[in-house]
């Protein structure tokens, strides 16, 4: 099973625990100096992008964010968000964190639009 790009072992099943997503995320995720998460959302032709700051960096959606940002990221570009990994950490996020702003934020990554995504 692979949740955000974590892979556990078959033995654990289709349940994996929220708290070996934390373990693992608390583990590998540097959040230091790190102030602002900007998100560009491409609502369909013709309408302008949305661009939202996030800037909750102590929530499990942050975190899970900054992970999704750096894998494969070298050069620390933005980069598209893959709706599965935004389902993932959506769905986690629901049941961990529980702040509007946050909620409001996965709400946004329940939709079929495309994401950037971009930390500072």
């Amino acid at each position: 099973m692979f949740i955000l790009g974590y892979h556990f072992p078959k033995d654990m099943g289709n349940k994996i625990p929220d708290e070996k997503v934390v373990e693992l995320l608390d583990k590998d995720v540097d959040m230091s100096g790190l102030k602002e998460i900007t998100l560009t959302m491409t609502q369909g032709k013709g309408h302008e992008p949305l661009t939202i700051k996030y800037t909750k960096m102590d929530t499990f959606l942050a975190k899970a964010m900054v992970h999704f940002f750096n894998k494969e990221n070298d050069a620390k570009e933005e980069k598209y968000m893959i709706y599965t990994d935004r389902y993932q950490m959506s769905e986690l996020s629901k049941r961990i964190d529980k702040d509007d702003e946050t909620m409001d934020l996965c709400k946004q990554f329940d939709s079929m639009e495309q994401f950037r995504i971009l930390v500072a």
